[in-house]
């Protein structure tokens, strides 16, 4: 990562996404797959699935540090959910720390996820 934070291309997933992750996953619960069902609830729309979010962040640590792959360690909050067509991008930002990088998820511009990673250990 050459500039001290770097945010990520947008991404959104869609009810095909979550379904092909939940089956893979097993992942199967009605507020991840059934939209229907997900009508009822307080959040109204499929929610996408924390470790789905945390692959897309791990994939763009992988992208900006080589030796992520090695030697990375990840801790993540979520606060809020990202629900399914909701576009998010993942922000990476620098810290004093030449081994820490402080990551989020935002979803237009409000951070839903934030954690750090430690990407040499």
């Amino acid at each position: 990562m050459k500039a001290d934070c770097y945010e990520s291309d947008v991404y959104q997933i869609n009810q095909e996404h979550l379904n092909l992750f939940a089956e893979a996953s097993s992942g199967t619960g009605k507020i991840h797959t059934d939209p229907e069902y997900a009508s009822t609830t307080p959040f109204e729309k499929p929610l996408v699935h924390g470790l789905f979010l945390q692959a897309f962040i791990e994939q763009e640590l992988s992208n900006q540090f080589e030796q992520w792959n090695q030697s990375g360690d990840l801790e993540l909050t979520f606060l809020k959910p990202v629900k399914v067509n909701e576009t998010f991008q993942i922000r990476l930002e620098k810290t004093v720390s030449k081994e820490e990088v402080e990551v989020s998820i935002l979803r237009e511009e409000e951070r839903v996820v934030v954690g750090k990673a430690n990407v040499m250990r």
